[in-house]
């Protein structure tokens, strides 16, 4: 999964390899080769949602390959070769991501990763390069722009950030089913003009991709769920903090005589309210429910 640093023989690059911890499939006993580079041991959520600004797509173009991590390279006892003349790729698989342990560090191409940008890992293809990206479930899709190695778990075709991977709804279950179409790569240069046609070619995609991620959903006016209430805020407080940090939900507190109620919401779309409230119930709260039924189912 996410890149740490490995040294190999002079005629093969230096990596950084990304390991992360996805909800769900986070494999515990994996071993990092470098364990000691970073400030947490594990991988984790920010504090934060990324903003609507920080999953804006980027504007996929054709740039030169990297002069960092596009050499063939060897981890985890597998040996891996970057296919540079890259001009075509399609392929589905399971879609990872990574944050905080390896935010500020930097990526096999040498720049630093920012958990923020929209920017991905990928084992093979092209440094830098654009991939269209497709959560197979939900059909919402983001452009992003792949600058890193990994994932490193056989099971897994990409590594998202952080904000990549919250814009097409993967967050809480920490891995999805997904689509990776290459829009740009640096082997398209070698094209001319050509090279331009491919990626307006590829416009109508790129259109689709942010109509599908803009177009305002089903209203559910002021739709939350209900998971706690105690005349102890500092509990509630404390409740919904973890709610965010571990789930990525966003919460509130609501106060009234002498109550704090603790609100996940609010919540535009509908399905995205049953869907949260079912996951709620299911793990540490049963007893969740709507606090307007009809606004929100």
């Amino acid at each position: 999964m996410y890149l740490r640093c490995l040294t190999l023989s002079l005629t093969i690059l230096t990596i950084t390899a990304c390991s992360h911890k996805p909800s769900p499939a986070h494999d515990p006993d994996r071993v990092s080769p470098n364990a000691g580079r970073y400030q947490f041991e594990q991988d984790h959520k920010p504090e934060r949602l990324p903003t609507l600004l920080e999953m804006i797509d980027p504007e996929p173009s054709i740039q030169p390959l990297s002069r960092g991590g596009n050499h063939a390279y060897r981890i985890f006892g597998v040996d891996y070769r970057p296919k540079t003349d890259l001009t075509e790729y399609k392929a589905t698989g399971i879609a990872s991501w990574y944050g905080m342990k390896f935010h500020g560090h930097k990526t096999a191409n040498g720049e630093v990763y920012d958990m923020y940008s929209m920017s991905a890992a990928h084992k093979t293809l092209p440094l830098p390069s654009y991939v269209l990206v497709t959560n197979l479930v939900n059909q919402k899709s983001a452009i992003v722009r792949v600058n890193d190695r990994g994932p490193f778990h056989q099971d897994r075709i990409i590594d998202l950030s952080y904000a990549a991977a919250h814009k097409i709804g993967m967050l809480q279950q920490g891995t999805a089913p997904v689509q990776v179409e290459l829009i740009a790569s640096p082997a398209m240069v070698r094209q001319g003009t050509d090279a331009e046609v491919l990626i307006a070619a590829a416009r109508p995609r790129l259109a689709e991709s942010v109509i599908a991620n803009t177009t305002a959903p089903q209203p559910a006016a002021s739709c939350y769920i209900q998971v706690f209430a105690s005349q102890n805020d500092q509990r509630a407080t404390e409740l919904g903090k973890q709610l965010e940090q571990q789930l990525a939900f966003t919460t509130k507190i609501s106060h009234h005589n002498g109550v704090y109620r603790l609100l996940v919401g609010p919540i535009a779309d509908r399905q995205q309210a049953q869907d949260w409230l079912q996951q709620l119930r299911a793990e540490l709260y049963p007893s969740a429910y709507f606090t307007d039924s009809q606004a929100c189912s």
